[in-house]
């Protein structure tokens, strides 16, 4: 769906996509206001909320994984950081005061092994953060607390994790399905 002002009172709507580009023979549904969406939406994410409190027990040892990844995740960045201007001091030392050819070959592979294993070591944390989702209800508390002051790019961004798409059904009144990202299969 897209997001415009139609019709004549010009209220924020959603319309169909075929609709707009191929007209009524593309698609015969009308448009439904943008604020009948959202408000199911919050709904949703409301009720995601709720679900904190029943599973914070369970919840405690992943945030502080997370806690304990993403502050590794940072050393090993700051790690990789100091290692290239290590790298760039040597060469910019070597170039000023040449340092014999094995000395200056040797300094730069140790480095150059370092950056490496500190690269490897920054993607397997990476990955393993990625795995370290936080609960749906967690992440959908983070989201309502700042739905009013956050920009839609950034709701938007906040609610992928949490809803996969609405299906709107055209009608009077319209109807709403959420689905959530656990309901889509791979490969579809």
């Amino acid at each position: 769906m897209v997001a415009g002002q139609y019709s004549e009172n010009h209220q924020p709507k959603y319309r169909c996509k075929t609709a707009r580009e191929s007209g009524p023979l593309g698609c015969a549904g009308g448009h439904v206001l943008v604020r009948l969406v959202e408000a199911h939406v919050l709904e949703h994410v409301e009720a995601l909320a709720e679900q904190v409190e029943t599973v914070n027990e369970r919840l405690g040892p992943l945030t502080a994984h997370r806690t304990t990844l993403k502050a590794e995740e940072d050393a090993l960045a700051r790690q990789v950081v100091r290692t290239d201007e290590a790298l760039t001091r040597l060469a910019v030392q070597d170039a000023e005061h040449p340092l014999p050819p094995a000395v200056y070959t040797k300094a730069r592979q140790e480095l150059v092994d370092r950056a490496a294993d500190l690269e490897r070591s920054l993607a397997d944390v990476q990955r393993e953060s990625r795995r370290a989702v936080p609960h749906a209800g967690q992440a959908a508390v983070e989201l309502l607390a700042g739905w009013e002051r956050w920009p839609v790019t950034v709701r938007r961004e906040a609610l992928r994790g949490l809803v996969h798409c609405v299906l709107v059904s055209a009608g009077t009144p319209a109807r709403f399905r959420i689905v959530e990202p656990s309901e889509i299969r791979p490969g579809l």
